[in-house]
């Protein structure tokens, strides 16, 4: 069934968004696009003279695909604003402290590989290797083979001259200095990181970026007040073999901070000849409403591995350029009690409240390259702020603001 209306005055010309503050007493209502049924169009009118329709494509999360948001003109245009790239990989503490403690030998590099000694035999299998390689160095696509590799080096001929490749005793794990080893390997091969891709961050100043954000608002039904809290936009280049396992673009952490990305509107800004799809593998899976975070977290180890990213269920969307993709990635409802300041911050709010089934992962690209860009959409932070801390921000001297 399709639905019309209009674009409540918002249109694709000079920015319309109010300067004018609110008070937190006059917040507007925020409300999640409801998905209906998959299949379900809106078209929207009103935008720059042409239609838009906004299709339903999952439930749960809610996912709509937004074909053409962008024109040929307009996706070329923000590909000309991305200048200067940077490798997407960011640090990670956790990782490179472990590496740090591998590299310092003794007891505390051995505690690092102890723990992926699920068996205590002081031995890694080749699937414990696994976990510890995806784990501590973020390299999740490290087949049979890259292990016999290490294996061979760490255990090193026998008097028969065979090679145990079945598992490698701690200590040699350790004798074979594995962070260097696989330092290399990620340098020379690094489409086998969990993400492998460049990005450039754009600020809203330009007419193309005021109209883009006249038309999310228009699209989600946002108040101007959210719409302004939008993060920079960030454009991604995955060249060949680039990728992004599976993830979320928040974490219960960052919802009980107060500071979430709470939807996510992505934009195709090229064709793909083969590869560089967008899928959910969690989308609208048969009984996984009743899932907690542990089903969930085995659903995402198993889609670290690029080649799962299409092959897991769910939902896969082809790239097109100019389509625009949103979903959301908090629940509903939790999004409306947030916005109008009704929430229990009680123990576990942010597990409760994360949209798991949001995962999602940029599949590889086999052929060309794919540029992608995300608009993070954020509540203002005096919206979602913890009471407490709040108080104490509000009560602190001055030269501590």
């Amino acid at each position: 069934m399709a639905a019309s209306f209009a674009a409540r005055g918002l249109f694709a010309g000079a920015i319309l968004l109010s300067s004018c503050p609110r008070l937190e007493s006059e917040r507007p209502r925020v409300e999640a696009l409801d998905p209906v049924a998959v299949g379900h169009v809106r078209t929207l009118e009103g935008l720059g003279g042409r239609p838009l329709e906004i299709r339903t494509l999952a439930l749960d999360p809610p996912v709509f695909l937004l074909p053409g948001f962008l024109n040929d003109a307009e996706a070329d245009e923000v590909r000309s604003l991305a200048q200067v790239w940077e490798s997407s990989q960011a640090g990670d503490g956790d990782k490179e402290r472990n590496q740090l403690m591998l590299q310092s030998g003794g007891k505390q590099a051995l505690k690092v590989l102890r723990h992926f000694d699920k068996n205590r035999d002081q031995h890694l299998t080749r699937r414990e290797f696994q976990m510890f390689v995806k784990d501590v160095f973020g390299l999740p696509n490290f087949n049979g083979d890259d292990f016999a590799s290490f294996a061979a080096l760490a255990n090193g001929a026998v008097a028969d001259g065979s090679v145990n490749r079945d598992s490698i005793e701690l200590e040699r794990v350790l004798k074979a200095d594995p962070v260097p080893y696989f330092q290399e390997l990620g340098q020379k091969e690094p489409h086998r990181y969990e993400r492998f891709s460049e990005t450039v961050w754009i600020e809203h100043n330009t007419p193309l970026m005021w109209n883009i954000l006249n038309r999310t608002a228009a699209v989600t039904g946002l108040p101007d007040v959210v719409i302004k809290n939008t993060e920079p936009l960030q454009v991604v280049r995955y060249p060949p073999l680039g990728h992004y396992a599976c993830h979320h673009d928040i974490t219960p952490d960052s919802i009980d901070s107060g500071e979430f990305r709470f939807a996510t509107l992505g934009m195709f800004l090229n064709d793909v000849p083969a590869g560089g799809e967008t899928a959910f593998p969690g989308a609208d899976v048969e009984g996984a409403a009743k899932w907690g975070s542990e089903n969930w977290a085995k659903l995402e180890d198993r889609c670290q591995v690029t080649e799962a990213c299409t092959s897991l269920g769910g939902l896969v969307v082809r790239p097109r350029k100019g389509d625009g993709l949103l979903w959301y990635n908090v629940k509903p409802r939790a999004l409306s009690e947030l916005a109008a300041g009704r929430w229990d911050r009680g123990k576990g709010y942010g597990e409760r409240t994360l949209l798991w089934s949001s995962m999602h992962c940029g599949a590889e690209v086999h052929e060309g390259e794919k540029v992608f860009a995300n608009l993070w959409l954020h509540l203002p932070r005096s919206w979602t702020e913890p009471q407490k801390r709040r108080r104490r921000r509000h009560s602190a001297p001055k030269n501590e603001l």
